[in-house]
């Protein structure tokens, strides 16, 4: 039961959106409320409209008055004389309620047989015999400890225990100055509230007083509401309600007791240093009291408490944030921040609710808080509290026993403006196939192979985890796509399929064992319930199927009979009155007439099915189930005008909602309100409330062709043919222009959700956008600090980047390649490139090379005077790498005959050592090279184009590697004559398909190919698996490790610079550190963590001492190369495009998206 007007609410929270209105048949909830107050009961009227549900609580009557004062009496053992038995109703009747009736009896029950008419004097109300019992306290045990008491009662957080009680009192300066008039402290150098006092006063209130159990302590609050609000009216409004607040607040933070000069005026004494023998309340997760009341106290002492002091010991307090995050969650510790800003504008606090906002990462764990907190807070050197926050993570991390990663400076700090607040993009999004609260299930065409299988993504708007969900090409024939948690639902010609996110497992319902007679479900019709327990599916013999949807087992079957031409669609009600409600055409005589039906199915055989056939039938996909499952909302679609109706289930009538000039093509409607939106092929705007249109068209700079509504804050988001997005208030009819998208892009879908907005345009992107950002006061962008170093280097859109042992160079967008110090953290020199670089490399120490591959100009500057050296090659460049010492740089052009050149350069000396074509034709659509370990031979790295990758297709002992599309060669560089040697598989003149290559050993290389690595002996072009003898096993091979099906292929490897240890990321997540001599896992097992991702990228530190990996969720990982044991690990808001150690192995440099991240590696103790 919930007592609303008693609780402590924010405003929002009288709106009810938090009130569930669907519940299980064996729950209830009671909602008691004062019909005055909020105006919370019109809003419960609106919300639920069963009058039956409601009921007013008369006052008490005579009778029932007369046997609670005989029976209360009779507790009591005390007697009345009719006079005053009279007296007492008579008093009563001005206002009949049971608390006054209390009351009365209270001072009923100390008067004598013989108390005569004139000195009985009875309170009028209720607040008028609180108000004397409160005065009668205040002359007996002194108006100001009293009244301090009381009140520290009343403004107490759900109460206050008894010993919070005493320790407030005993930090009240006023109240023991009125104690200790005629004595002094009993103790020197402690003054302390005697404890006897306060029992004495609770005893006299012990009937008002009930004990709850608040974070773990026994507390004490009045039982009333009437108390709540007489004791505050009295004692805690205005400067007294702040004084109160101040004191506890100063108990609450007393980590170990208080200790402060207090002066006895009446004892004309000062004690230094007083000690108040305050209960000492540490700062840790497991005091769940003082994270509760500390940030509330001190938000509702006012002007009392010093900003500085409030940040300081709260909100930019990092054992303070660490300890409330742990106990509590992050939402909790956003309402504190909240509070704050909502009574003063303080620009630290701000920023910490921006990362709360922003940062998505678990904070429950200290080392991910201290992480994220460095890479999103920018503070300025105004910012103090911030300041010393930043440092104390500082500290923390570097004290840490722990391996961790340190930002140099915030590279995730919250976006400036609306056109930074994109938190995701996707590319060649063809359709949003379904959605939830908190998952996107979307067709990416880049992601299809034309192969056998299709693959569809997930993507969680809150983790920004990317799953894949696979269908088979029996699978393909799909029906819609339905969420129900963390299960994925769809329909196959022959299945059932239930996908299982967590796990990425499917599991399987023939319809075979089900059905007597063979047929499938019409393609897009099937649905789940309102309350999703429930699956219903539609079949070409337009039989209905209801399962349940927990164990997907069939409940019940249904007919839609004959003269049946089409079914528009299907909805299904809630298990309190489950029903199915199938929506279609019917067979007519006149072919240019549509006549429709509605019929309804009850899972309740007693009721009878009904069937209404209406003149005209709903439009694909333009309907909906009210939110009280009582009625469907749909568009017609005519030529000459459309219309929105509204058709009862109960009594199946019609109304008319709305008539329409143009075809409707979008419509939407509102599951806890009588509220209809609706848009027409013209851009016309129709919002429809309790059957009335309270809004047509908007005011608007260009036509309207999308939208998506965002009921529980009752916006708008319109998309428009122009890429804008406005957000529309439906209370104020306010328009506000939130994001501008690249221009001229016309919108196709938005999906608001609580804190993202997601919008798909017509050229197939689709983008992830940051709410909290976008609708923000644009002034409050001023707020965010400025930090040089993030200020300068985030504002570079860098296209790709490389590190040596003491700088950073980064080739920008702007055609400059910048050299930045990684110690000193500032730009040392930059330098004009005339390129766009997409791959820069060091040479020498002492010299950058920088290649546009699109036009296929290298460039190579000395770092020293600015030089631009071998100016005089006339080459068009594929590609180069650069030799382990960096004094060597190799270089793969092409010839204006189209022949392969190989070039051997020396950047000190200036001059080509060697150059000498290719005797092969090669056929490539991209290639790459590098160089094996010993330097003998040139790798190439071959996209095959389609015709060859057919042709490989064609020969079945390749087929194990048919996803892969890259091939490789070598060339003898020592002997220089041009020749190509392919690598084989094994017995075969097929060429390997693969992903990668590395260096293994002498000459040899490692090539990632399907679930194991295999050995490329260069010389005889002979690529085979390699067994560890002993245990009989293939070396660097998943399957032999992981129990069940070992699916996916391996995406990237990286040799250790001793050669002791090799790393290899897969397709599954994995990444496993195998003995690069035995080729089994480090440890002969699997690792305990791993990614939930494919893993794309990995690189090892040059001192060979750690591993970073990189998967498609954009989550980095740092391991232990001799444990094989993740360290650290933490997640980038973008796609990563390159991850650096630098040659000291001290920093870490991550290229996200076109934005550079520096981390110093803490390798801890």
């Amino acid at each position: 039961m919930i007592h609303w007007t008693s609780c402590r609410w924010q405003t929002t929270h009288f709106l009810a959106s938090w009130l569930p209105f669907r519940l299980p048949s064996n729950v209830k909830i009671i909602v008691s409320t004062l019909p005055e107050k909020y105006g919370i009961l019109d809003t419960l009227k609106q919300k639920l409209q069963d009058e039956s549900c409601f009921c007013e609580i008369p006052a008490l009557s005579y009778d029932t008055a007369n046997a609670i004062i005989e029976r209360y009496l009779l507790q009591k053992r005390r007697t009345l004389t009719q006079h005053q038995r009279q007296l007492l109703l008579s008093a009563f009747s001005r206002s009949p309620g049971p608390l006054f009736l209390k009351l009365l009896l209270d001072e009923a029950i100390k008067w004598k047989s013989y108390t005569q008419e004139n000195q009985i004097d009875l309170a009028e109300s209720v607040q008028v015999a609180i108000s004397t019992l409160f005065r009668r306290l205040e002359s007996k045990f002194g108006q100001v400890v009293s009244s301090h008491a009381l009140g520290y009662i009343t403004v107490g957080l759900n109460g206050l225990s008894e010993i919070e009680i005493e320790d407030a009192l005993s930090c009240d300066d006023e109240a023991l100055n009125d104690v200790y008039r005629y004595h002094n402290p009993p103790v020197d150098g402690i003054v302390r509230i005697p404890s006897v006092l306060w029992a004495r006063i609770r005893f006299e209130i012990r009937e008002y007083l009930v004990e709850r159990l608040s974070e773990g302590k026994h507390t004490l609050n009045w039982y009333h509401r009437q108390f709540i609000e007489t004791a505050r009216s009295m004692y805690a409004t205005g400067q007294q309600a702040e004084k109160l607040h101040t004191v506890l607040a100063e108990t609450f933070i007393a980590d170990n007791g208080v200790k402060r000069d207090i002066t006895l005026s009446r004892r004309k004494i000062t004690i230094q240093n007083a000690d108040r023998q305050v209960t000492p309340k540490p700062l840790i997760p497991e005091n769940v009291r003082k994270l509760r009341c500390l940030p509330y106290h001190l938000i509702n002492a006012g002007n009392n408490i010093d900003g500085y002091l409030i940040k300081d010991s709260c909100f930019c307090n990092l054992n303070f944030i660490s300890s409330k995050l742990s106990a509590f969650s992050t939402s909790s510790f956003l309402e504190d921040i909240n509070g704050l800003l909502n009574q003063k504008d303080d620009d630290e606090v701000w920023l910490i609710q921006q990362f709360f906002m922003v940062c998505k990462a678990d904070l429950s764990q200290p080392p991910k808080l201290a992480f994220n907190l460095l890479s999103y807070i920018n503070a300025g050197p105004e910012q103090i509290s911030l300041i010393k926050l930043l440092k104390k993570v500082h500290e923390y991390l570097v004290s840490s026993n722990k391996p961790s990663l340190m930002p140099l400076y915030p590279g995730f700090t919250p976006h400036q403006n609306t056109e930074s607040a994109l938190e995701a993009s996707f590319l060649d999004c063809s359709e949003i196939l379904s959605y939830s609260s908190d998952m996107i299930l979307f067709r990416q065409d880049s992601r299809q192979t034309g192969e056998d299988t299709e693959t569809l993504t997930l993507y969680n708007i809150n983790t920004k985890d990317l799953h894949t969900l696979s269908l088979s090409d029996s699978e393909k024939r799909i029906n819609e796509f339905h969420f129900d948690g963390s299960r994925v639902i769809y329909t196959s010609a022959t299945d059932i399929n239930i996908f299982d996110i967590e796990t990425s497992t499917t599991s399987k319902v023939s319809f075979k064992n089900i059905l007597k007679t063979h047929t499938s479900p019409i393609s897009g019709l099937t649905t789940l319930s309102s309350d999703a327990e429930h699956f219903v599916i539609v079949f070409e013999d337009c039989n209905v199927l209801v399962f349940e949807t927990a164990s997907m087992t069939k409940i019940n079957q249904f007919s839609c009979g004959e003269l049946v031409k089409d079914i528009i669609g299907i909805v299904c009600t809630s298990i309190d009155k489950l029903g199915v409600i199938v929506l279609g055409q019917k067979e007519t005589r006149d072919s240019n007439r549509q006549s429709g039906f509605i019929k309804l199915f009850y899972q309740d055989h007693s009721k009878e099915q009904k069937c209404k056939s209406i003149s005209d039938s709903f439009a694909k996909g333009l309907f909906y189930l009210s939110g009280s499952d009582d009625a469907i909302v749909g568009a017609v679609n005519n030529r000459n005008k459309s219309k929105i109706i509204s058709t009862n289930l109960e009594s199946f009538e019609e109304k008319c909602l709305a008539n329409v000039g143009s075809q409707i093509v979008q419509l939407a409607g509102s599951k806890t309100e009588d509220l209809t939106v609706a848009l027409t092929e013209e851009g016309s705007f129709y919002i429809i409330k309790n059957g009335d249109v309270i809004k047509t068209g908007f005011d608007t700079d260009n036509a309207i062709n999308c939208f998506g509504p965002y009921w529980e804050q009752n916006n708008l988001f319109l998309g428009d043919c122009q890429g804008n997005v406005l957000q529309h208030d439906m209370l104020t009819s306010k328009n506000n222009k939130i994001i501008k998208t690249q221009p001229g892009r016309i919108l196709k879908t938005i999906l608001p959700f609580k804190d993202q907005l997601v919008i798909l345009d017509k050229n197939k992107e689709m983008g992830v956008w940051s709410l909290p950002t976008t609708i923000s006061d644009s002034s409050k962008t001023s707020k965010l600090s400025k930090n040089n170093i993030a200020n300068e280097i985030l504002t570079y859109e860098v296209c790709c980047l490389d590190v040596n042992g003491h700088s950073l160079v980064m080739a920008c967008k702007d055609n400059i390649v910048r050299l930045w110090s990684l110690q000193e953290m500032r730009l040392q020199k930059q330098f004009d490139f005339g390129i766009i670089p997409e791959k820069c490399h060091f040479a020498d120490d002492t010299f950058i090379f920088g290649l546009a591959r699109s036009t296929g100009i290298i460039k190579m500057v000395n770092m020293v005077d600015g030089s631009f050296i071998f100016g005089d090659l006339k080459i068009t460049c594929l590609d180069f790498t650069i030799s382990k010492d960096l004094k060597t740089v190799y270089v793969l052009s092409r010839g204006p005959s189209g022949d392969l050149n190989v070039l051997v350069l020396s950047p000190r000396l200036g001059v080509v050592k060697k150059q000498f074509s290719l005797k092969q034709t090669l056929a490539f659509v991209k290639i790459d090279i590098s160089v094996n370990l010993n330097e003998r031979y040139l790798i190439l790295r071959l996209k095959c184009t389609e015709n060859e990758i057919s042709a490989i297709k064609g020969t079945s002992k390749a087929r194990a590697n048919l996803r892969h599309q890259y091939k490789f060669s070598a060339v003898d560089l020592e002997q220089g004559n041009g020749a190509v040697t392919t690598c084989y598989r094994y017995m075969t003149k097929t060429p390997l398909l693969g992903e990668v290559t590395e260096p293994y050993q002498n000459n040899s290389m490692m090539v990632a190919s399907g679930r194991t690595v295999l050995f490329w002996d260069i010389p005889t072009g002979k690529c085979i698996n390699r067994v560890h003898k002993a245990q009989k096993k293939d070396m660097m091979s998943r399957s032999w490790w992981i129990e069940g099906d070992c699916k996916g292929t391996s995406f990237a490897i990286a040799q250790s610079r001793d050669g002791n240890v090799v790393g290899v990321g897969s397709e599954d997540g994995y990444f496993i550190i195998y003995n690069a001599n035995t080729g089994m896992p480090v440890g002969n097992c699997l690792p305990t963590s791993k990614h939930n991702a494919a893993v794309v990228n990995v690189v090892c530190s040059p001192d060979s001492k750690w591993f970073v990996s990189a998967c498609e969720n954009h989550v980095i990982k740092l391991w232990d190369s001799k444990s094989a044991v993740e360290v650290f690990s933490f997640r980038v808001d973008a796609d990563i495009q390159q991850i650096k150690f630098s040659m000291n192995s001290k920093y870490l440099v991550v290229l996200k998206g076109s934005k550079v991240l520096m981390y110093k590696l803490n390798p801890g103790k």
